[in-house]
């Protein structure tokens, strides 16, 4: 089973974004991951970025209209060179 999840426009910030890595660290099955119009950060993006780094299943990432600047997406791209399926 491949699952959807989108969280678009829920006020999700660094704070909040750091419960929901638990689960998605723990996600087998999610291709698609929808984060768009939240207010996540640098600290978020670093999260993220590490959860990417491990994945190999998705292959659909929004982070559109987010907080994220210089340093996060520093983090991502890095995370990016060794993720092969996004």
């Amino acid at each position: 089973m491949q699952l959807v999840l989108n969280l678009t426009g829920n006020l999700i910030d660094d704070e909040l974004f750091k419960f929901i890595c638990p689960g998605l660290n723990l996600n087998t099955s999610l291709i698609e991951l929808n984060l768009s119009y939240n207010k996540i950060g640098d600290e978020g993006a670093r999260r993220l970025s590490k959860y990417l780094i491990k994945n190999q299943i998705l292959t659909h990432l929004n982070l559109s209209n987010n907080a994220i600047g210089f340093d996060g997406s520093r983090y991502l791209a890095q995370a990016l060179k060794l993720n092969s399926t996004l």
